[in-house]
């Protein structure tokens, strides 16, 4: 990751469940090394941002689990939006994961 880090503003990732989770997680996009880094780079005032389509609650939700876990071991404020509220949370759907200011 060698961006200029006065160029970084915000910095995100798209992620899906099932099949995709595993990549995700073998290439280490969510690993506690990678966000770790991210924070290093990422502008006091910048956000981590990633979108991961999976259900907000029930089976089938670890993915978001464990993304949520693993932010809130970097950053200070971690919330959660499910993007159509309407939605059961126990559907796979679009969730979006927010991170700011980095513990440091």
């Amino acid at each position: 990751m060698d961006y200029p880090s006065e160029q970084l503003t915000m910095l995100g990732a798209k992620t899906t469940a099932k099949d995709r989770w595993r990549q995700v997680h073998d290439e280490e996009m969510l690993s506690e090394y990678t966000i770790s880094r991210i924070c290093d780079i990422l502008k006091p005032d910048g956000i981590y941002a990633a979108n991961i389509i999976a259900p907000k609650e029930g089976y089938g939700s670890m993915p978001l689990i464990m993304a949520q876990n693993i932010l809130r071991n970097h950053f200070k404020t971690v919330k959660l939006w499910q993007v159509n509220r309407d939605r059961d949370p126990k559907e796979r759907q679009n969730c979006i994961l927010y991170a700011r200011n980095p513990r440091g």
